[in-house]
């Protein structure tokens, strides 16, 4: 099977992944992460409907994201990143769905 023919199929299962949790009321959210993720996987996720997307995958539009003190090994990151992260996961998820003049965060 050649690598386009099975990317296509995997979008294909997301797709029907996504409307399995959507017929039951639920909306399935997809992250790309900072980091280490390979091109194929992020062109595959960016072909998801939008508002079942959080890309992290843009140094340019998250550098604290991308700063090396934030990580723990090559992948993964420390506290501090996790936080951040956690932050940015939140902030994009309201800002997708009209919600972001309600967004609060205790320091």
């Amino acid at each position: 099977m050649n690598e386009l023919k099975s990317l296509v199929e995997y979008l294909g299962i997301l797709l029907d992944v996504i409307r399995f949790f959507a017929d039951r009321g639920i909306q399935l959210m997809l992250l790309i992460p900072p980091g280490n993720v390979r091109s194929r996987q992020i062109a595959l996720m960016r072909h998801l409907p939008q508002n079942h997307l959080l890309d992290f995958s843009y140094p340019d539009k998250y550098p604290d994201l991308y700063d090396p003190v934030k990580f723990y090994d090559f992948v993964h990151f420390n506290h501090r990143g996790g936080e951040l992260f956690t932050r940015h996961i939140a902030e994009a998820y309201l800002l997708n769905h009209g919600r972001i003049d309600n967004l609060q965060f205790c320091n």
